[in-house]
């Protein structure tokens, strides 16, 4: 009787063990995913911040002022020979709202890309908002003043639904085009 009972003392103690290696197990791997998401989202929107950064370092570039033809808090329009060939392009960058959803795409135009045909940068932003600053530092809405550009992108992380639920990426751009 003795060595039944040690059995049934045994089955019982292997089967707590093995529920929570289990438990253990589904926990880290919930951890895992999470991170993966932050860390995909992260790199998503690290790389739309480059585009954005890469463009905005050229505007005034073999152009003439005005530099900018539209500087508005979605929506920046602006000169500069990306492709270094003496005639500025247009590059726009503007957002369209779902309002299904709640959140933001971000395109970017250039004039002679993609038959002018807007390109999707990234989808799922919370806000993009651009902010312009004069050659004081204090922010301006006069597009013949600017001369930094402050891009703040929040994205939301897909999949997420605790903890860190977006992703953000404030930076400041001063061309050095721009007089």
């Amino acid at each position: 009787m003795t060595i039944f009972i040690d059995l049934a003392g045994s089955w019982i103690v292997r089967a707590s063990m093995i529920t929570v290696m289990l438990g253990l197990s589904v926990k880290m791997n919930d951890a895992l995913y999470k991170t993966t998401q932050q860390v995909n989202a992260n790199a998503a929107l690290a790389s739309n911040a480059d585009v954005i950064y890469t463009d905005m370092n050229m505007a005034g570039y073999n152009s003439s002022s005005p530099f900018f033809a539209t500087a508005l808090s979605t929506d920046v329009q602006f000169y500069g020979d990306l492709n270094n060939g003496g005639i500025p392009e247009t590059i726009r960058y503007y957002t369209s709202f779902n309002a299904s959803t709640g959140l933001y795409k971000l395109y970017r135009t250039v004039n002679n890309e993609n038959q002018g045909n807007p390109l999707l940068l990234g989808d799922n932003f919370k806000s993009v908002i651009f902010q312009y600053y004069d050659y004081r530092g204090i922010l301006t809405t006069d597009r013949f003043s600017v001369m930094s550009i402050r891009i703040k992108l929040v994205a939301q992380i897909p999949g997420a639904t605790e903890g860190f639920t977006t992703v953000t990426n404030d930076f400041t751009v001063y061309p050095a085009n721009l007089y």
